[in-house]
């Protein structure tokens, strides 16, 4: 038998955003070795746009297709300027056609320093619709890539990066039930993911417990941003997804790290009991 997150919890969580213009999902579920709790949340299977943690089905793409043979993680690929500029990262700075970097090491640029260009490389390499058919294989119908990073035009005609709360806590379990049973390509994903990063979600955890361990991947646009992540410490464990969108940034960081507290909080004092 599942057990659902306390109510007390959710309520709370959702009443952070009261009184601001601010759209607020979020879904969050207790897991543990042998089974896991039922999923909770509010506005959990409303669409939102996803900004860089898309990035995380773009690196799940890129570990299964290693290990089923269609390409090394030690193959490169020129950096080129064609493949997008702006936002965050470091290899725009990079002088065209003068460098070539290997699959395996773009992959830590776009998750550690959510380098545009280098996720750009990396989506054309991969192919867009494979990504997107290996989400829908696990059943995941509104989590979609839909263009690249930093693509003015395609956001201005109505294409974003989507995904609900429910489905990113969805494939955030999956991915840490595969790691535990060995699936390399899970493994590698969830270990990537644990590389520092920052984050209101990564401050508010940081330093918590000795033992935790954290596995996340942030995103944010102007006056939108998200984060899934996987936490696990001493007798605890967990999944949960923040999206929020409608107000500017300085109060969706004081949301996202007020919200990570409370869950924290709930979820690992719970797992004590």
């Amino acid at each position: 038998m599942t057990t659902p997150p306390p109510a007390e919890l959710i309520s709370r969580l959702a009443a952070l955003a009261t009184g601001h213009a601010t759209r607020f999902g979020f879904a969050l579920q207790s897991l543990a070795d042998k089974s896991q709790g039922e999923m909770g949340g509010d506005r959990f299977d409303e669409v939102f746009t996803q900004a860089s943690a898309i990035k995380i089905p773009i690196l799940w793409e890129l570990y299964s297709q290693a290990e089923e043979g269609l390409l090394a993680l030690h193959e490169t690929l020129p950096v080129s300027l064609a493949s997008g500029v702006g936002g965050c990262g470091v290899l725009q700075q990079f002088t065209p056609g003068a460098s070539r970097i290997a699959l395996g090491d773009l992959a830590v640029l776009m998750i550690v320093l959510s380098d545009n260009v280098a996720t750009n490389l990396l989506i054309d390499r991969l192919g867009m619709q494979r990504i997107n058919d290996r989400l829908a294989s696990v059943g995941l119908e509104q989590t979609r890539l839909r263009r690249v990073m930093i693509d003015f035009a395609a956001r201005a005609a109505g294409r974003e990066n989507t995904a609900t709360p429910a489905e990113a806590v969805r494939l955030m379990t999956l991915l840490d039930q595969r790691c535990r049973a060995g699936d390399a390509a899970a493994q590698a994903v969830i270990g990537m993911l644990t590389l520092k990063k920052e984050s209101p979600v990564t401050k508010a955890l940081h330093g918590r417990e000795p033992s935790l361990v954290l596995a996340s991947k942030p995103g944010m646009l102007d006056g939108l941003r998200t984060e899934w992540a996987l936490v696990r410490c001493n007798g605890c464990a967990y999944v949960f997804a923040l999206m929020a969108e409608g107000t500017d940034d300085t109060l969706l960081q004081k949301l996202f790290s007020e919200a990570t507290v409370m869950i924290h909080s709930a979820l690992a004092g719970r797992a004590a009991d």
